[in-house]
């Protein structure tokens, strides 16, 4: 009867197998070489886009006569509103 207890009662000691994850554990990091990531230098874009636009700009001029000028050409008011 003692044969029977002592076969259900079977463990099993995780303690050389820790010592063994451990010991890889530390090799692993012992061994591996630390290289410095190569990095690609970025020049990222201004808050503002810098455009180069030509403007253009609408000029009225009145001279003292009353005519009316737009951008250097008369411009005849009777005929032009309908």
């Amino acid at each position: 009867m003692k044969n029977k207890t002592a076969q259900n009662n079977a463990d099993v000691d995780m303690t050389p197998m820790l010592d063994i994850v451990f010991i890889l554990l530390i090799f692993f990091i012992v061994t591996t070489s630390f290289v410095k990531p190569m990095a690609i230098e970025i020049q990222r874009p201004f808050d503002k886009p810098t455009i180069n636009k030509q403007t253009k700009s609408a000029t009225f001029n009145i001279d003292e006569h009353n005519a009316v000028y737009f951008s250097g050409r008369l411009i005849n008011l009777r005929t032009s509103v309908q």
